[in-house]
């Protein structure tokens, strides 16, 4: 998801809980999708401090991707969606912006020192 999806996200009335379900799911695609980039051989480590950041990524995208997926399973149910609140919802896109950055910044580290 881009940042754009992002603000899509929070301009959407999402009193409606079938319009987060989607926005969820789509979100942890993207999640998967981050992921699967981070698997590519570019990817792979050369020095143990690579090795360490790279499992982070992965450690954190597995955590939202959870999180996601726990957040859509108390959406569906009815007690469990009134408990979710909508701040909730919107720090998890945030969480998922804050790692596409992280991730982007993994794959292109000569980027960051310019």
């Amino acid at each position: 998801m881009t940042t754009d999806s992002f603000k899509e996200f929070q301009e959407v009335s999402v009193s409606d809980k079938s319009t987060c379900v989607l926005y969820l799911e789509r979100n942890n695609k993207d999640v998967l999708h981050l992921n699967h980039m981070l698997a590519c051989y570019k990817c792979e480590p050369r020095t143990y401090e690579r090795f360490e950041q790279l499992a982070e990524l992965k450690r954190r995208l597995q955590k939202l991707c959870k999180s996601n997926l726990k957040i859509i399973s108390s959406l569906h149910k009815r007690k469990g969606s009134q408990m979710i609140g909508l701040d909730r919802i919107r720090k998890q896109f945030m969480k998922f912006n804050e790692l596409q950055r992280l991730v982007e910044d993994y794959r292109n580290p000569g980027l960051m020192m310019g």
